[in-house]
């Protein structure tokens, strides 16, 4: 796999969509500042540095670190889309870890030199261009107050962008090497889709903490075992001055003249994207040929589709009905969220006859691309493409209906407009806010007379911890932690600002680590104490159920001396165990592996902080019928393609680590 990704041969890469490209615009034609208003400089202290062969020493500053934390993120999210296991954003960010940050920004640099070295190049100029095709010019004036908005130069978005398309190309690159077999997409597709009916056994701590008794001398024994898991860590008091942009809003005053007059001057900021009501014939290409296959196999293959999209569109050209051959020919199994008005659940899933219903442009581009937007909303209604090939394939687009973006009236988007002018006047105000603290910062010392002069007041926290990420009413720290851990007491920081903030922050009173008497935290200790002791009544009962549990009769009538029941759960999916029976430890492999008539013991909640226990009995297993595999053959194999892509990924970044480590160096603090 290693020696097909150094192969300085790349294919066209896939652009994920507008979320990369969208909001940069045409700054290009109109000039633009080295640095956007406010958006503050970085901070000059490196995460980590790292020396590669044949380059120069990379240092991750807070460009890098951000950068690392996005793609660490969109990872996340791109693992829970390869899997059927949506999660959201702010579920994504909880998982990010500073370490791991740091380590995936380490991960990208070594990818990065791997790109150069083996020729695989972005130009800004084709970024730009990229911008060029995709905004019109009518819209470029609102793109570029969305960017001043942001606090985001051009410079700095062009070169985001660059390095994700960099990243993105390579990714593409495994994802086309990679092999999968009509076996080994069955065994994925089963194991996604097979149902399961369980009989369940619950034990639940919490239901056993009621009946724990006090021990004192299991108490003390406990404590003395776990002195270090009470150990109290350095802590701090702080006093503050903070002013959030988000505050200075309801100070705004917003009249309709003013309502009225934004619109009329940036009506196009609110014109809705075109629609296009449209038919399609969708031919899929073959997928990379088993090991061993020639890579000519692939191409004559791909020529084959082309040429069978061709056949299909002279033959409507003939006269045939669009609509009965895309019911014939139609292999497409993943369609783009509709526009239509009036729609019921059913009617949306609709597409009989090759019907997509009305895609909006923006939609149309994110889905399909550029090649296919622009074909298709070029098109007279009424009138037939010529096949258009993206990097699914093959596709013949019938458009019945264009419809313009329109400009809707103003009392439709009146709330929106009064955000956008509230916008425009709290900028003025928090920069002007922050340039006074500065100034006055600059001639007073005391906090407690700069709170005076500036008409803010002092606050004050509680014990916090020295390395807290988060204190609370200031908020997550990100680019002030450091700053902040570095106070002394009676030492009193900078102005700290961010796109949000302005802070001023001094240390009242310091607690140094220690280790706190029993009599101190007893009710903390009392509450460990108890947990653990229900934890292990919990798995005690548990075990005692499942050893009973030679028959379904024998299982039930262990969990009534227990205190529980044996329940039935409805068929379900594996990814729907945590809904149906509850977050079970490791469900997916241990399910694969039982028979039917099995009982297995499972963990709930994680393995080092169980929440209970659950013993069940398999049932019955269903497998997922043939048919209905064969309809979802190309986006399973395209799963998997991108999970093991993912993996290849993970393991050549693994093995360069191994092999650079004495030329990595990270900063003890983001350990």
């Amino acid at each position: 796999m290693l020696r097909q990704l150094r192969s300085p041969r790349l294919k066209t890469a896939l652009w994920i969509g507008l979320s990369i490209i969208v909001i940069p615009s045409f700054v290009v034609f109109y000039g633009w500042q080295s640095k956007a208003p406010g958006s503050g400089d970085f901070t000059p202290q490196a995460a980590a540095s790292i020396e590669l062969p044949g380059a120069s020493k990379i240092e991750i500053l807070q460009p890098q670190f951000m950068r690392a934390k996005d793609d660490l993120r969109q990872e996340v999210i791109r693992y829970a889309a390869v899997t059927d296991r949506p999660i959201d954003r702010v579920a994504a960010d909880n998982m990010l870890d500073t370490q791991f940050v740091v380590q995936r920004a380490i991960d990208l640099e070594i990818l990065k030199d791997f790109a150069r070295r083996n020729g695989i190049v972005v130009p800004v100029d084709e970024v730009i261009r990229q911008y060029q095709r995709q905004v019109p010019p009518e819209q470029r004036p609102m793109l570029i107050a969305e960017l001043q908005r942001r606090g985001i130069s051009f410079e700095q978005k062009v070169l985001e962008d660059q390095y994700n398309l960099l990243l993105e190309r390579v990714r593409s690159l495994l994802i086309e090497q990679t092999r999968v077999s009509l076996y080994e997409a069955w065994i994925h597709y089963r194991l996604q889709n097979e149902k399961l009916v369980l009989d369940v056994a619950r034990f639940d701590v919490g239901d056993y903490l009621p009946k724990v008794e006090m021990d004192e001398a299991a108490l003390t024994r406990f404590f003395e075992e776990n002195r270090a898991r009470f150990r109290v860590p350095d802590q701090v008091e702080y006093n503050y001055i903070l002013v959030r942009k988000s505050d200075l809003r309801t100070s705004v005053t917003v009249t309709d003249d003013m309502i009225t007059s934004y619109f009329e001057t940036h009506k196009e900021d609110f014109r809705s994207p075109r629609l296009a009501r449209v038919r399609q014939i969708t031919l899929l290409k073959p997928q990379p040929a088993e090991p061993g296959a020639s890579e000519d196999d692939l191409t004559t293959r791909i020529e084959q589709v082309r040429q069978k999209a061709s056949d299909l569109r002279q033959r409507i050209a003939k006269g045939e009905s669009f609509a009965t051959l895309a019911d014939q020919a139609n292999e497409e199994t993943i369609f783009p969220p509709r526009e239509d008005e009036g729609t019921t659940d059913a009617d949306a899933q609709t597409t009989a006859g090759g019907y997509l219903g009305l895609i909006s442009e923006t939609n149309a581009t994110a889905f399909y691309g550029d090649e296919w937007t622009s074909s298709v909303f070029g098109l007279s209604p009424g009138s037939i493409s010529q096949p258009i090939e993206t990097r699914r394939g093959f596709h013949i687009v019938q458009l019945e209906e264009l419809r313009p973006g329109l400009i809707p009236d103003l009392d439709k988007v009146r709330t929106l407009v009064r955000e956008r002018v509230v916008d425009e006047k709290v900028g003025p105000l928090f920069e002007d806010m922050g340039q006074q603290i500065r100034e006055n910062a600059a001639r007073y010392t005391s906090l407690d007379k700069l709170a005076e002069v500036t008409s803010l007041t002092v606050q004050k926290t509680g014990r916090v911890d020295r390395t807290a990420q988060f204190i609370p009413n200031i908020g997550l720290l990100g680019d002030f932690r450091e700053p902040i851990r570095e106070l002394a007491k009676g030492g009193r920081s900078e102005v700290l600002s961010d796109s949000s903030r302005h802070l001023v922050i001094e240390v009242a009173e310091e607690y140094p680590a220690h280790d706190p008497e029993l009599k101190d935290i007893r009710a903390k200790v009392e509450a460990a104490w108890r947990e653990e002791r229900a934890r292990e009544m919990a798995r005690s009962a548990a075990e005692t159920v499942k050893a009973a549990a030679k028959d379904p009769a024998g299982m039930q009538a262990a969990a009534v001396s227990a205190g529980t029941t044996v329940t039935t759960t409805q068929p379900f999916k594996r990814s729907e165990v945590a809904t149906v029976v509850g977050p079970v430890v490791d469900f997916e492999t241990e399910s694969e592996a039982a028979r039917v008539g099995d009982v297995v013991l499972s963990t709930l909640g994680t393995a080092s902080e169980p929440t209970g226990y659950i013993v069940w009995r398999v049932v019955s297993k269903e497998e997922p019928a043939q048919a209905e595999f064969a309809k979802a053959i190309h986006k399973t194999v395209q799963q998997l393609r991108e999970r093991r892509a993912m993996t290849t990924l993970h393991e050549y970044m693994r093995d360069r680590r191994a092999e650079f480590a004495k030329n990595i160096k990270i900063n003890p603090a983001y350990r």
